[in-house]
């Protein structure tokens, strides 16, 4: 529901077809899980236990496929590209603590195991445009224009 309202702020468009929004919250699904497997392999380079925005930049300006997101990261404040984990704690926002000690965590581990993102199973069948489609049954006639929904207005 959402996403239909988002795409409706559109004054170009009109009407949604059912499966569209189901369509581009898969795609949405789908690009975020690749870079946030990117961003995930830049922390992990540089030794950090919290993804931070300079890992999301370092990531956008290394991968091409990210290049349309580069002028919303230009323009961003980035913290020490080269940090390491101890160095971006120490650099980060938290103010949620006021002072108070941390619980103390675990020692880090030497390496850190290769992070597998695994998407959720769809509820709906996958979107496939290569299937022809059936012909018409004999005796059967095209619907008015006036029968048929129009989508795009």
């Amino acid at each position: 529901a959402r996403i239909k309202k988002i795409m409706q702020t559109d004054e170009e468009i009109g009407k949604v077809a059912a499966a569209v929004p189901v369509i581009i919250s898969r795609a949405l699904e789908l690009f975020l899980e690749s870079l946030l497997k990117k961003a995930c392999q830049v922390t992990q380079s540089r030794n950090a236990k919290t993804m931070t925005t300079s890992h999301l930049k370092q990531c956008i300006e290394l991968e091409q496929q990210f290049d349309f997101l580069k002028d919303l990261v230009a323009s961003g404040k980035d913290k020490k590209l080269s940090g390491t984990d101890s160095e971006q704690e120490d650099e980060s926002e938290d103010t949620d603590t006021d002072g108070e000690e941390e619980t103390p965590q675990a020692p880090p581990q030497a390496s850190h195991p290769p992070v597998h993102f695994q998407s959720p199973p769809t509820p709906f069948m996958p979107f496939t445009s290569t299937l022809p489609l059936p012909p018409a049954p004999p005796g059967t006639s095209a619907p008015d224009a006036e029968d048929e929904e129009d989508y795009d207005s």
